[in-house]
């Protein structure tokens, strides 16, 4: 009888066979195994042979023929992808109860099974999603020690790559407006891009400083606008972005798409009711009041409008048929001037943001009236209200004969109506002489004037120093 004297699982010229007597009478050698496998030594995935193409680019369909020779033997096998397609393995003509395995680039990950049982073919269909090239092992086993070293079995591999899909165009324009409501505790932004055949959908993006794009909460839609609401940030940067996708594993990508204007800016909350006062038989003062409860940042610029002259402040006081716009802080408290004697005048603030965008609330509108120059003229005269010496360099004498008591403004403004000195104090029913003195201030012709209760006399003095 034959013995597998050397342990190697297969009949060759290394064993003997036996005869059956007790006495040993004769040995006779085999000269050759059963067959060979070509594909040993591949016991670990370490050692694994390369049968196939090392890389899948173009549909393969292969096979080979191969051997389980003992108990113990494994035969593992590589193959290789390039790029997103469809892996079949098929195990056939089994002539025992043989299993496979397919496994990741470690060799120990595992992606599939074909563990049917019985001579039954084996399958695996594996999907790869991934651009990038990559290795998987396969491994052929016989189910509880089961071989055969003389019929083999038929491992056969079917590759069908994924169909090439090229990114989208991008879309041809992106837009920025101020959406609805365009301000109060919400201050939106509307998108709107061009459209794009043949794509599943758009990825849109913001930014607060144009370098770091960021999704928001959602940041896909089939749609060709969105509308982003800011919160409460009046006349705030804002910078958007969108691009196309199409097709799956992978997803391909438009480039961007950048919005016109970019950056938008928010609207501004509509501008506080202004403070009108301190008011002359020519003048007025405007200042323009911080919003609420988000005031418009400080480089948020203003326009003033008078409605009862259909005229914008000026930079200079005047009053004029353009609109003037500067920052809050330079307007301070301007003096209106060249105003008719007892007449009100109503003063609005218009508020743009950095794109233009102006707002504005025709009822958030302060009033006052100029002072009556004729009443005061009957009760102060020449040679009551004195300036001497004039012209001065700075320092003079306002000297007044009052028929009554009372607190009295003293007002000093240039040709411009810009006041350059101003004091109240409280002056006697008599002869009243104060001292003046302008430390500071340029040759030229100034208005003196001479306010007590709501009544305004003036007189012209000349610097000269």
């Amino acid at each position: 009888m034959w013995k597998d004297v050397n342990g190697n699982g297969v009949i060759d010229a290394g064993d003997v066979q036996l005869s059956s007597k007790t006495n040993l009478n004769y040995l006779t050698v085999s000269s050759s195994s059963c067959c060979a496998d070509t594909y040993e030594s591949n016991n670990t995935y370490t050692t694994t042979t390369n049968p196939f193409p090392t890389l899948f680019i173009t549909v393969v369909n292969q096979s080979i023929n191969s051997y389980i020779f003992s108990s113990s033997d494994v035969d593992w096998y590589r193959v290789g992808m390039d790029g997103p397609g469809t892996l079949t393995i098929n195990l056939t003509s089994l002539p025992a109860d043989y299993d496979i395995y397919l496994f990741d680039s470690d060799g120990t990950t595992e992606l599939g099974t074909g563990t049917v049982g019985g001579t039954t073919n084996e399958q695996i269909i594996y999907n790869y999603n991934l651009s990038a090239s990559t290795l998987k092992y396969i491994k052929v086993i016989g189910y509880s020690g089961n071989f055969n070293q003389c019929d083999d079995y038929v491992l056969g591999i079917s590759w069908s790559p994924s169909a090439t899909c090229s990114a989208p165009s991008a879309p041809s324009f992106c837009t920025n407006s101020i959406g609805s409501p365009a301000n109060g505790l919400q201050h939106h932004i509307n998108q709107t891009w061009s459209t794009v055949a043949g794509i599943v959908g758009y990825e849109y993006q913001y930014s607060w400083d144009g370098s770091n794009y960021q999704n928001g909460s959602q940041y896909q839609t089939v749609s060709s606008n969105i509308d982003w609401n800011i919160g409460d940030y009046p006349n705030q940067i804002f910078y958007t972005r969108v691009r196309a996708y199409k097709c799956s594993n992978p997803v391909q990508y438009s480039s961007w798409t950048y919005s016109s204007p970019n950056p938008v800016y928010t609207a501004c909350d509509e501008p506080a009711i202004p403070s009108v006062n301190n008011s002359t038989a020519s003048s007025m003062n405007v200042t323009l009041n911080s919003e609420t409860p988000v005031a418009n940042p400080s480089y948020t610029t203003y326009a003033i409008y008078c409605t009862t002259t259909n005229r914008y402040v000026q930079s200079n006081g005047t009053l004029g048929t353009s609109p003037y716009y500067q920052t809050k802080a330079i307007w301070g408290s301007k003096t209106v001037i060249g105003l008719s004697a007892n007449t009100t005048y109503c003063f609005y603030a218009l508020a743009k943001n950095m794109n233009g965008d102006i707002r504005d609330n025709l009822s958030n509108i302060a009033c006052a009236t100029t002072l009556n120059v004729t009443s005061i003229i009957n009760s102060i005269t020449d040679d009551n209200f004195k300036i001497y010496p004039n012209p001065n360099s700075g320092e003079f004498i306002l000297e007044m004969d009052l028929n009554k008591s009372g607190n009295c403004q003293i007002v000093i403004t240039n040709i411009l109506g810009q006041k350059v000195y101003e004091e109240t104090r409280f002056v006697s029913k008599e002869k009243n002489k104060i001292p003046i003195r302008l430390s500071i201030i340029a040759n030229g012709t100034y208005n003196v004037s001479i306010i007590i209760d709501k009544e305004n006399y003036q007189k012209q003095i000349i610097i000269k120093k």
